[in-house]
This record gives C-alpha cells, sequence and structure tokens, in this order.
C-alpha cells in the first residue's frame, strides 16, 4: 500500500451537546460521541491504517481508542501528540458558540500558532516510510488549519462559520477528499 493521511475530530464531546466552545478544556465524550467514532472506526476498516495519533485531550485521545478497537490495531500503540490539541480559545471556552469574531478575544491562540502546528503535523507524516496510512485524531480548528494547508485557496483556517462534524474521516493526503460513509 501507498502512503496516505487520514484526519478525523472527536467524536461528539459534553459541551458539544451544550452548544458550547470547548477549546482547550479537557471535556469527555458522550454516549453519542462514543457511537460515532465507532462508525468512523467502521468507514476507517479497511483502509490499513498502520499508525494513529492522537491529541491529548480526552474528546480526541478516546475517540482513537475506540477507532483503534474497531479496525484492530493495538490502543497502546497510539502516539499521543500535544501537536494535535484544540485552539486556545481563551475567555471563550465553556461559553455558547455563536458565528461571533475572535478580534481582541483574551487568552486566544494566534492563528498562526495553531497553523504552525499543522504545518509541524504535516512535515511529520512527510517524514515517515512511503508505506505507512497514518491517522491523526484532532479537533475542528486543526483539521481547519489542515485543510487550509493542502488547498491554500480555500482560507478554511479563518472561515468560523464553517461546522465541522465529529467523528468524519477525511483523507488529507494523497488528495484531500471526504471518505464515503
Amino acid at each position: 500500500m501507498s502512503r496516505a493521511l487520514y484526519i478525523v475530530r472527536h467524536g461528539e464531546s459534553e459541551y458539544n451537546a451544550k452548544g458550547l466552545l470547548a477549546g482547550i478544556t479537557d471535556i469527555p465524550l458522550t454516549d453519542t460521541g462514543r457511537e460515532q467514532a465507532r462508525q468512523a472506526g467502521a468507514q476507517l476498516a479497511q483502509l490499513g491504517i498502520t499508525r494513529i495519533v492522537s491529541s491529548p485531550l480526552v474528546r480526541a485521545y478516546e475517540t482513537a481508542r475506540i477507532i483503534a478497537d474497531t479496525i484492530g490495531f493495538d490502543p497502546e500503540a497510539i502516539i499521543v501528540d500535544e501537536r494535535l490539541h484544540e485552539r486556545n480559545f481563551g475567555e471563550l471556552e465553556g461559553t455558547v458558540w455563536s458565528e461571533r469574531s475572535l478580534v481582541g478575544v483574551a487568552g486566544l491562540e494566534p492563528a498562526e500558532s495553531v497553523l504552525s502546528r499543522a504545518q509541524a503535523m504535516l512535515e511529520y507524516d512527510a517524514s515517515l516510510a512511503t508505506t505507512e496510512r497514518v491517522l491523526f485524531v484532532a479537533h475542528a480548528s486543526l483539521i481547519r488549519a489542515f485543510m487550509q494547508l493542502v488547498d491554500p485557496e480555500t482560507k478554511h483556517f479563518g472561515d468560523t462559520t464553517m461546522r465541522m462534524p465529529n467523528a468524519r474521516p477525511l483523507q488529507l493526503r494523497p488528495v484531500f477528499r471526504e471518505l464515503p460513509e
């Protein structure tokens, strides 16, 4: 098999269910989120995933473990990488998410920082053997950053109105596309 890179956002968290912005606040999955993770695993089962790399936040790591169990990947082999954590939304964390401006938000992680972390993860992936089939389990802001880096014309990262579904696998490389359900 040739190299491929897949990414999936964590399953529904307790904050997602309440419409709250989590950011780096460590919030667990709901039962719905666990079922979404199992469904994502079923979608990924035939792709020959050879490496799973997860955000350290519990909602992503639990999603990664459920996917690993579903596809027959050793959950103990999951790599946790800090660069995959969600964007720090500062004073907005724990508040109702709305399509608001992020300008002037105290404690907000700069966009350049998130894009830099995403770029570093793409470089990490590129450094692996050409037969690796990697799955990143991360968060909406990181996925938007990855999408912008692989398709710069789209400006996904700055689009705060773009909703990112929970636990829907995407292929980033060799070409960007949604995986069929």
